[in-house]
């Protein structure tokens, strides 16, 4: 009996010693699997948090008045750098894996984990193709804001009249080509002049002589009622002149907004962002904002004269096709040039001197227009016979001060509208680019931010990761975080 109770022991402990040959590498294993799922949850954690922690250090002073979300990666420092990026997301990561490691309690880290490096793979700036990110991220805060049918009005505006600016017809042109015929007239002596008789040529009567004298008036003196702003810039200091640190471009996931109404709101965007020469209450470096947005040039005169003089070929453009299609208007035209070709015993030259009057007539009341509309008023796309303004008389004797300040109508388009139709008719990336520049410009403003550039902000990265554990594990991750 002894022997069998010795045998049944002995064969117990090998039972023993068989099993947890077994079980010992099967727990060890189950452990290490569920280090390793650890580990990787705590990888993921860890980056999520640090990137939640780097969007949320967005640029406040942007937002407020832009509406941008960007990370300015000059952080309060003279320029930005895609390091001091890396930086700040490399200490979120390493406070995270830490955390716990500070409350002094017992803590046992399972995991070991630190990061052992960081690379940026992509990284999307705010001037990436031509601006175009600055632009999805206000066309993100303008729907967001508003909504799509914010911009019903503005569709129906361009619907309507969004040709008048491809449309016009040079005015200018047709008066200097009409004065130039008229200078240009010659008369020979007659065929039976005695011999030794001085003969003089027949003086012409120049009937757009007044109009040309107000032509060589400066445009703004004649219809703008208070001073014009002086202010300019150097361009080459701003986004769209300077060379600038390229990224890697709209990311990828964004959803591509270049449809109508994508356009027709970043025009609203445009439009409220900028001041103009009607609302221009900004203490900005540019006073007409949206005007160099349209035009370009390094001051508000040259912006504001450029922009007055396309709207004068809008208006006349719309009041050629009112004279020539009002019988009675051309009738006065005609009747008037047949009686100075009369007077001045030039009948041959009655269609030259007709020309000049239309083109005269013409050109004031276009300017009348324009004065009304540099002083909010409105004027209609295209006026009946019964709005045109001014008589043949009072237009060809017009003085040297200009066309005279009137109420306006009751309907038609307004400065502010016109700008519209400009704007959504020019090229969209020199229009977002432009705005990076009045961003800039008004950013730089603030003394806290005298650097500031839009291609050190950043809107979307993806980052790769090196992490390695104590415990021999080496695992390289990737994490994309973007703003929209």
């Amino acid at each position: 009996m002894k022997h069998l109770e010795k045998n049944r022991k002995a064969a117990f402990s090998i039972y023993l010693a068989l099993m947890l040959s077994v079980m010992i590498p099967l727990i060890w294993t189950m452990i290490e699997a569920a280090r390793s799922s650890a580990i990787r949850m705590r990888i993921e954690c860890a980056m999520d948090l640090a990137s939640d922690s780097v969007l949320a250090e967005y640029n406040r002073k942007l937002l407020d008045d832009y509406g941008l979300l960007m990370i300015d990666t000059a952080y309060g420092s003279h320029r930005g750098s895609a390091d001091n990026l890396l930086s700040h997301i490399s200490e979120y990561v390493g406070k995270n894996l830490d955390a716990g490691k500070e409350s002094g309690l017992l803590f046992t880290d399972l995991c070991g984990l630190k990061l052992d490096g960081t690379e940026i793979k992509e990284l999307s700036r705010g001037s990436d193709d031509s601006s175009s990110v600055l632009r999805y991220l206000a066309l993100s805060y303008m729907y967001e804001k508003y909504g799509i049918s914010y911009v019903s009005d503005t569709a129906d505006l361009i619907s309507e009249h969004g040709s008048l600016e491809t449309d016009g017809h040079d005015i200018t042109d047709d008066f200097d080509a009409s004065v130039d015929s008229v200078e240009s007239i010659s008369v020979s002596p007659p065929e039976d002049l005695e011999e030794g008789v001085e003969w003089t040529e027949p003086e012409k009567d120049d009937p757009a002589a007044n109009v040309k004298k107000l032509r060589s008036s400066g445009i703004l003196s004649l219809v703008c009622k208070d001073s014009v702003s002086a202010r300019s810039v150097s361009l080459s200091s701003y986004a769209s002149h300077r060379s600038l640190v390229k990224g890697d471009g709209i990311p990828a996931e964004w959803e591509a907004r270049d449809g109508i109404t994508d356009r027709l709101m970043f025009l609203e965007y445009v439009m409220e962002k900028t001041a103009n020469y009607i609302n221009s209450d900004k203490a900005s470096p540019l006073l007409y904002e949206a005007e160099y947005i349209l035009c370009g040039r390094d001051n508000d005169t040259d912006n504001l004269r450029s922009v007055a003089e396309r709207i004068l070929i809008i208006r006349g453009g719309a009041n050629t096709a009112t004279y020539f299609s009002s019988t009675s208007l051309r009738e006065q035209a005609a009747a008037a040039a047949a009686a100075l070709s009369f007077v001045t015993a030039f009948p041959e030259f009655e269609a030259v001197f007709e020309a000049a009057i239309s083109a005269a007539w013409i050109y004031v009341e276009s300017l009348y227009d324009l004065k009304l509309i540099m002083n909010g008023k409105k004027v209609p796309a295209v006026k009946s016979e019964s709005e045109w303004h001014y008589s043949l008389s009072s237009a060809l004797s017009i003085g040297s001060s200009g066309p005279e300040s009137g109420e306006g109508y009751s309907h038609g388009l307004c400065y502010e509208d016109l700008l519209r139709i400009m704007i959504f008719g020019s090229d969209e990336h020199s229009i977002a680019k432009r705005m990076s520049d009045i961003v800039e410009m008004n950013m730089r403003s603030d003394s806290s931010y005298s650097s500031f550039r839009i291609d050190d902000c950043v809107a979307a990265a993806n980052i790769q990761y090196v992490f390695k554990s104590t415990y021999g594990y080496s695992l390289l991750a990737e994490k994309r975080f973007r703003y929209m």
